[in-house]
């Protein structure tokens, strides 16, 4: 605030010298800005001048502007905008606390984001240090929501802690209606580990160690907050493989976390590039299938893997979405329909925690999806035909949209 405001005085001086006036957002006379929501941001608290007077930064921008300030009152300008001119204060009323963020809109939108509204003084400012996991995820992104207050980011602090301007000055206690979990050693709970244990990951798998998922993702799944977005039948169904579990925890964990059910006899999935979001992961790079109803064989067109244990489905899940396979995900219940259908597909195998030192044993597994021999590499042959996809001929299939962590 003090260092904003020397910037003004000093930009106020230099206009009683005949110089153009700016503040240090670079808003002249010409601008709207000169508002009460322009000075009630700025306050009262009065700065010495060269001449030793002592004058505050609104009076200072305001008699540089010839009296500009004198008629001000507390509304949105019609003529601001962030980058560029749809971006106006309609488009920040729309979120306004997240948008109220953005350089300016503060001031600028005063109504929409309460520039002259009275301060709480027992509610302190955001923090604007504080994030949650990467630096875009800040107090303006919480927008106020409960789930997002809720997450604990840098200096182990919620944001209902570091943002209570955003969040509310007081944090909700949980009530019967929204228990909060009780988180296990094992990961994110018993209500939220993801996937259920116990633990199939193996030292080469992708991503944070499940067993710290309590410490990684306090009160979350992995996937939590991401665009990832199932398919879901009419009437908002979920597929009959994930009935049960999407009963249990909603839509989203189920797609992502399973358990499937598949009768025992495993799953196959493909990862098909999606418009707009394949481009930001690492799918091109790995692209090992075509289909078998194609003329060109050698054109590959996604990334297939799946199993014979149905066991093994969220921890497939959960590595090749921190590996960044970004696509849409197309997955089948049953192994055996791989063959006919694609060209070739990965095996991801089972891992067990017995003790016996094996290659696929949890204390010495390095790689479930390699170096087993189980893989598919029939590739297409005649005595498969006619082509069948489970897809669109089974109801044993489901779909999700914007998978993976990109």
């Amino acid at each position: 605030m003090q260092l904003r405001a020397f910037k003004l005085l000093v930009a106020a001086a230099a206009s009683a010298s005949g110089a153009k006036w700016r503040d240090d957002s670079g808003n002249d006379c010409s601008s709207d800005v000169l508002t009460a929501s322009w000075c009630a941001s700025y306050g009262d608290e009065q700065f010495e001048q060269k001449d030793g007077s002592m004058q505050s930064a609104c009076e200072a921008g305001c008699e540089a502007c010839d009296g500009y300030c004198d008629d001000a009152s507390c509304e949105d300008s019609s003529s601001w905008y962030y980058k560029k001119e749809s971006k106006n204060c309609d488009w920040v009323a729309k979120k306004a606390k997240k948008r109220c963020q953005k350089s300016g809109a503060d001031l600028a939108c005063a109504e929409t984001c309460g520039a002259c509204d009275e301060e709480d003084d027992d509610c302190p400012a955001d923090d604007a240090s504080w994030f949650y996991k990467k630096s875009k995820k800040n107090c303006g992104w919480t927008e106020g929501k409960a789930k997002r207050c809720a997450k604990e980011g840098l200096g182990d602090r919620t944001g209902y802690e570091a943002c209570p301007t955003s969040c509310g000055c007081e944090t909700p206690e949980p009530t019967s209606s929204t228990p909060r979990p009780t988180l296990a050693p094992h990961g994110g709970g018993a209500d939220l580990a993801s996937p259920e244990g116990p633990s199939q990951q193996c030292a080469d798998d992708a991503g944070p160690p499940w067993a710290d998922d309590a410490e990684t993702y306090p009160n979350a799944r992995y996937h939590d907050d991401t665009p990832a977005t199932p398919s879901l039948l009419e009437g908002g169904a979920c597929a009959a493989p994930l009935s049960a579990a999407c009963e249990a925890k909603g839509a989203r964990a189920a797609y992502l976390d399973g358990p499937v059910d598949c009768g025992g006899a495993g799953w196959f999935c493909r990862i098909m590039p999606q418009d707009g979001w394949t481009s930001r992961g690492t799918l091109g790079g790995d692209l090992n299938f075509d289909h078998c109803n194609e003329t060109a064989n050698d054109d590959l067109t996604g990334h297939c893997h799946g199993s014979t244990d149905d066991a093994t489905y969220g921890w497939w899940i959960r590595d090749h979405w921190f590996r960044g396979y970004a696509g849409s995900l197309f997955c089948c219940c049953d192994w055996e329909r791989t063959k006919g259908v694609v060209s070739r597909c990965d095996y991801r195998m089972p891992v067990t925690d017995v003790g016996d030192g094996g290659a696929y044993d949890l204390e010495t597994c390095r790689d479930a999806n390699e170096d087993h021999g189980y893989g598919y590499e029939g590739r297409c042959k005649s005595k498969y035909e006619p082509f069948d996809d489970p897809l669109d001929s089974t109801d044993q299939c489901w779909a999700l949209t914007s998978f993976a962590d990109v």
